[in-house]
């Protein structure tokens, strides 16, 4: 292997013009574009970065099965840095030592490192803004290699959503791509189900889909 920075992938190296006009290796491997499996053991945190990062991907052309276990060590970071950061805000950037001492949160530590984790693979996908700045993507036309979207073994059925989940307000609004006072408007008049306790109310996306299904039915005419 030789010293130095990692040589950039030949599919951004395309994309971006081949500003440096380096030999192009035609005998590099040139895997199928496709949108791998979704790992099972990856927590729905990370599962949703998943099918996200995954479609953007595609549209590029820049994913292959090949790139699965690379892929998942990033959305498992995500999920890391997701579930650290969380912590940290309650938790605060100090908390007190048992001498009574303020110290630095031991979650500053987890983020940062998971940044550092994410770090080093997003720049291979060309998903930072640097990255992508150099990347002149063709329309799908003029470039029928790219993407997968057309192909049957597209997406992963670990992308659907699950209708039984409990989703607060805001996660309804936005799966249904509708503000979130409309959803709380309609519970109250008792246009769509909701799951009440105390203060608080939760929706499952599958009740709410057949709720809304049901009133754009049309009504039967009298006889």
């Amino acid at each position: 292997m030789k010293p130095g920075p990692p040589p950039t992938p030949t599919p951004l190296k395309l994309l971006r013009g081949n500003p440096a006009k380096r030999p192009i290796n035609t005998g590099e491997p040139k895997p199928t574009p496709a949108i791998p499996s979704c790992p099972a053991h990856l927590s729905e945190a990370a599962r949703e970065e998943w099918c996200r990062i995954t479609r953007e991907l595609d549209a590029l052309g820049l994913i292959s099965n090949l790139d699965r276990a690379a892929l998942a060590i990033y959305c498992d970071a995500y999920a890391r840095w997701v579930e650290t950061s969380e912590k940290l805000k309650q938790s605060g950037l100090l908390v007190k030592s048992p001498t009574g001492f303020p110290v630095q949160s031991p979650y500053l530590a987890i983020v940062n490192k998971t940044v550092e984790q994410m770090r080093a693979f997003v720049g291979e996908f060309g998903m930072t803004p640097s990255s992508r700045s150099r990347i002149e993507a063709a329309p799908p036309a003029d470039n029928p290699a790219q993407g997968s979207a057309d192909r049957e073994d597209q997406p992963s059925a670990a992308c659907a959503p699950d209708p039984e989940k409990l989703l607060t307000a805001g996660e309804l609004a936005e799966r249904l791509n509708l503000p979130e006072s409309w959803v709380r408007n309609e519970e109250r008049a008792g246009r769509i189900p909701g799951l009440r306790a105390g203060r608080y109310v939760r929706f499952k996306l599958g009740d709410v889909e057949r709720a809304l299904a049901e009133r754009a039915r049309p009504e039967a005419p009298n006889r």
